[in-house]
Order: structure tokens, then C-alpha cells, then sequence
């Protein structure tokens, strides 16, 4: 019995459905895609953006093919089932990328990169040439020991890209840590806890291919790559975009406080009242402190001043608006 034979409308049902998220998931992602590509420098020499753009490609190209199987546009053959895979690779390949070049970001060890890059770029290899030793033949119904190879081997190629791409985030997040976070640069902290939550819907995309797995008709999963991809894709954009948001932040000045976690906006922007004695200045031999000449502004009688809290880091205007910053200002001369 061939495939066409095995088509029901229950799977065009199914098909139709995914598809259509596909399409849904797929102009959102390809709308951040053009917003980022005008934003590069130079996005033609940027190894990022052809690997984003490949990757549309590659899903909406996947899912429009299966989608057009379905529809009985044509048969399943062997040239469908080579086309299939090598997009398929060409997708795998793009994603994981994607990752390694976000952890690229981060480190400053050329060596580490090329072995992360290169190594990833070999084990998705590996696994994409299994799929052809074993998934075609089994597509095919070439023999009975193919399709029950297949059915365990095809589960376990889910369970090992799953791996690869929850170790490759486990690789950002503890470097993120270990190179920023720890060395003080505390703003960073959102990107791991933001990377830490992801994992979780990227777990969700690799689950659900393995579900559709269980669809009687073999192919019908298929249909479902696309979708998870994309979704995948789009959380790549979202957090590139989030680390040149991070990355373009100013760092809090030197007399500010970092902003209170459990209050709102309104409240964290409040004047904030200074303490009555601040930190004590030793000036050099040659300062004379205006305070000798006018004893009323000791620290032991200064009034209590008040701030806004806003990041300024013109030390001209800090100068100004603090008469700390002002003996400071006078103690380096």
C-alpha cells in the first residue's frame, strides 16, 4: 500500500492546521528578521543574517512542500524524500549556528569558537547522514527491518539535536555568568534568566515533533518541523534583540543606586533623600576646603539634600548638582 493510498482527510486536517502556523509564526518572525537586517551595519557580510534568512527559507519551503504533498499536488518519491532531507540538514545546521554564533558573542577565546562552531557543525552532520542511511528506505518500504530501525532511530535523532541544543544553551548561560555576571556587570542577569526560560519552550517545540511521531501516517510529522523551527527562530531574534538592548544600557554612574526589584517605576523614580554625612574625602596638601570658609555647610549641619535618580554620567552636570562630586572635582586638582 503506498502512500497515497494511506492520506486521509484527517491528515490534510492536520496538515492544513500546522502549516497555518507556520504561515502565522512565520510573518511575525520574518517581520523582526527585516528590522534587524536594516539595523546591521553591513548585513550582506554578516554571517548572522544569512543564517536567520536561511532558515525562513528553509521552514517556510519544508512546510509548503509537505503541505502541497498533502493536498496531492504530487506523489511521494525518491527525489521528494532527498529534496526533503537535504533541506531538513540544511535547517538543523542554520539554528544550531544561530546559537553558536550568540555564544561567539560573548567569549574572547577565538580557539574555543572555531572548535564550538566546527564541532556542532560535525555532530548535526553525523546525525543528518544516519537520517539518510535509514529514513529514506524506511520512507520508502524497502524492507520490514527499516521501518522498525527507523522507528527507534528516527526518536533517538529527536532525543540527540534535543541535547546538542540544550548543552549549546547551557554553554551561553554559563559563560554569560561566569564572564559578566560575576565580574559585576549585573545587567546581564536578565539575559540568563530570559535564556534560562526559553529552554523550556524550546523543549516544548522538541517534544511536540516527537508527539507528532505517533500520527499513524509516517510523513504527517513533517509537517510539524516547520512550525517548531520557526517558533525556535523566533526566539533566537528575541534574544539577539534583547542583548543589543542590554549591550547599549549606560552603566549606573557613580553616585546612583541600581533600580529596587520589587517596585514599580513611579516608585523607583521618586527623590530619594541623601545622607546627612558623605563618604569622607582626604584632599591633597595644596586643597582648601570651601567648607573652612563657611562652617555652616559642615557635614555634621548639612541639610538633608535630595536627587532625582537618573543616569547622567556628564561628571560637568554631576558636578553641579552634588557638592560630593564638587570635593571630589576639587580633590583631583
Amino acid at each position: 500500500m503506498g502512500y497515497d493510498d494511506k492520506l486521509s482527510h484527517s491528515d490534510l486536517a492536520v496538515s492544513s492546521l500546522a502549516w497555518g502556523f507556520t504561515i502565522g509564526f512565520g510573518v511575525l518572525t520574518t517581520w523582526e528578521a527585516i528590522k534587524q537586517t536594516t539595523r546591521a551595519r553591513d548585513p550582506l557580510r554578516s554571517t548572522y543574517i544569512w543564517l536567520v534568512w536561511g532558515e525562513i527559507l528553509m521552514c517556510m519551503v519544508i512546510g509548503l512542500i509537505v503541505y502541497l504533498l498533502f493536498s496531492g499536488f504530487y506523489e511521494v518519491s525518491l527525489t521528494f524524500l532527498i529534496w526533503l532531507l537535504i533541506l531538513w540538514s540544511l535547517k538543523l545546521h542554520f539554528v544550531i549556528q544561530i546559537i553558536v554564533n550568540r555564544i561567539s558573542l560573548i567569549t574572547s577565546d577565538p580557539s574555543f569558537n572555531r572548535k564550538l562552531k566546527w564541532g556542532a557543525a560535525f555532530a548535526i552532520t553525523c546525525l543528518n547522514i544516519s537520517v539518510f542511511c535509514i529514513w529514506i528506505p524506511a520512507q520508502l518500504e524497502v524492507s520490514k527491518t527499516y521501518e522498525h530501525i527507523n522507528k527507534v532511530w528516527d526518536r533517538m535523532t529527536k532525543i540527540i539535536y534535543l541535547a546538542i541544543d540544550m548543552t549549546l544553551n547551557w554553554i551561553f548561560i554559563r559563560t554569560v555568568k561566569e564572564r559578566l555576571v560575576k565580574q559585576g556587570i549585573v545587567k546581564y542577569d536578565e539575559l540568563v534568566t530570559f535564556n534560562i526560560r526559553i529552554i523550556f519552550i524550546s523543549l516544548a517545540m522538541d517534544l511536540l515533533i516527537l508527539g507528532a511521531m505517533s500520527f499513524k501516517n509516517p510523513l504527517v510529522y513533517t509537517q510539524f518541523h516547520p512550525v517548531a523551527f520557526i517558533v525556535k527562530l523566533r526566539i533566537e531574534l528575541s534574544m539577539a534583540k534583547l542583548i543589543r538592548k542590554i549591550a547599549v544600557e549606560k552603566p549606573l554612574g557613580p553616585f546612583e543606586l541600581p533600580p529596587a526589584t520589587g517596585f514599580s517605576g513611579k516608585e523607583r523614580n521618586k527623590v530619594t533623600a541623601m545622607p546627612t554625612r558623605p563618604p569622607f574625602v582626604v584632599p591633597h596638601a595644596g586643597f582648601k576646603s570651601r567648607m573652612l570658609d563657611n562652617p555652616s555647610t559642615m557635614p555634621g549641619d548639612a541639610p538633608v539634600r535630595e536627587r532625582v535618580d537618573r543616569r547622567d554620567d556628564d561628571e560637568d552636570s554631576l558636578r553641579n548638582n552634588s557638592w560630593q562630586m564638587r570635593m571630589l572635582y576639587h580633590a583631583k586638582d
